[in-house]
């Protein structure tokens, strides 16, 4: 079942916005409403956005409070082949891309399908309209990865075993 993604609201908390709705994918009841304040502040979210630093170390610490739920790995310029990869054996990556010098954007690429990469959190950075849930082909996702510097989280869920 896809759960229902938070849309993010103002220009400046794509970071926690894409953080709660990589929680909701991995099925981790979380509420964005609800958690708002207390997420920008964990990830030192401003009226100039996050960066990706202290967003991650909030990321990470959420991760923890939950009981590490999620397998996170931190890419330095991922490759097109690399979240391909990553996607297709179930994983997310919540995608962080600079696209001038002072402006960027955390994306969360949920799904790939048929060479069109579906983003959840995805604006300002091909269409200034607001949406949820983007489709992207493979041709525009190429081009978004070749903005420098980008950060690929790469985030699986954990197995958990009981006996």
């Amino acid at each position: 079942m896809t759960p229902r993604f938070t849309k993010q609201r103002s220009d400046h908390c794509c970071f926690p916005t894409a953080v709660a709705n990589t929680f909701k994918w991995a099925g981790i009841p979380f509420s964005y409403r609800k958690n708002r304040d207390g997420l920008k502040k964990l990830m030192d979210c401003d009226a100039d956005g996050a960066y990706s630093e202290p967003a991650e170390l909030g990321f990470r610490c959420l991760n923890s409070a939950f009981g590490e739920p999620l397998k996170i790995t931190r890419l330095r310029n991922p490759t097109l082949k690399q979240m391909e990869e990553h996607l297709r054996k179930g994983g997310v990556v919540l995608l962080g891309t600079q696209y001038s010098p002072t402006e960027a954007h955390a994306h969360l690429v949920e799904s790939i399908a048929r060479n069109t990469f579906r983003v959840i959190n995805g604006i300002n950075t091909w269409n200034s309209n607001k949406k949820t849930i983007r489709y992207l082909p493979r041709s525009k996702m190429k081009k978004l990865l070749r903005m420098r510097p980008s950060t690929g989280w790469f985030v699986e869920k954990r197995v958990h075993y009981s006996l």
